[in-house]
């Protein structure tokens, strides 16, 4: 993966960090008794981010292309998605924030896109072992070293620039892309000496990925995709071709010579001025 800027920058996450830090989101806020503290500042975080997104205005052109790089690539794969519920579970980690943070950019592809179910599990203790249903883990290990035994067989998110620094990988992930189209089971792993903005590009790049964008790399302009863009969230592009890909007149298999022209049809009513 190219080298991406994702940090939170500015006067706005020093502060939601400051407070948190020290302890101004009380347990006891009025606004929103039912969640945490912890819940209340990922929300900030997040929706400070989606703030930053890029313009909205987009062509259908732009969004074929890049639906046809990011979905099918080079034109001779087939269309992946998730036909299975997805049963996600978050191992323990010594970050309470990011697994908050990923609950929410969860919800956000449930928001945009018509996926199958989607069941969260959040693991507290080390050594808990995952549900049998589950197929789509996030597994947090101690070390740098722990996650380097396991990268032979998985894409590693390290930057070139990571490395000429002779920076630790912070993550990597096996996805699983069937030969009948459909996906599962995904296992995500991140180093714990990782920090934060670090671990949540991981779940957002390879969680990103294994819906059904296995060449998550090739996209250009204003989208997630675009190796040298810093977006820090799905922008609207992306989550336009999220809900293409989950359309039920696509099918898992599809190829491009078929599946372009539906996914043009589904694009003409989502944009339908142009």
């Amino acid at each position: 993966m190219a080298a991406r800027d994702f940090r939170c920058h500015g006067f706005f996450c020093a502060t939601v960090l400051m407070l948190a830090l020290s302890g101004c989101f009380g347990e006891d806020s009025p606004s929103n008794p039912s969640k945490t503290r912890v819940e209340r500042i990922a929300d900030a975080l997040e929706n400070y981010l989606a703030d930053r997104r890029p313009p909205t205005e987009l062509s259908r052109q732009t969004v074929l292309e890049n639906m046809s790089a990011v979905v099918w690539g080079d034109g001779g794969n087939q269309l992946h998605r998730w036909v299975d519920d997805l049963h996600i579970t978050l191992h323990p980690t010594e970050d309470e924030l990011i697994h908050d943070s990923i609950v929410n950019m969860v919800q956000q592809w449930d928001d945009v896109a018509d996926l199958p179910a989607i069941h969260i599990t959040r693991l507290t203790e080390k050594g808990a072992s995952a549900p049998e249903s589950s197929n789509f883990q996030v597994v947090f290990v101690d070390s740098s070293d722990d996650l380097a035994e396991r990268l032979p067989d998985m894409i590693d998110v390290s930057t070139e620039e990571a490395r000429a620094q002779n920076k630790e990988p912070a993550c990597g992930v096996r996805t699983t892309f069937g030969e009948d189209g459909a996906i599962g089971p995904v296992l995500i792993i991140v180093a714990e000496t990782a920090d934060f903005w670090e671990k949540r590009e991981c779940f957002l790049s390879f969680g990103l990925r294994s819906l059904g964008f296995p060449n998550f790399q090739s996209g250009q302009g204003y989208t997630f995709f675009d190796p040298h863009s810093n977006y820090e969230v799905m922008t609207r592009l992306d989550e336009i071709m999220l809900g293409i890909l989950y359309d039920e007149r696509l099918s898992p298999g599809t190829d491009l010579e078929t599946g372009l022209p539906i996914a043009e049809e589904i694009l003409s009513e989502m944009l339908p001025d142009e």
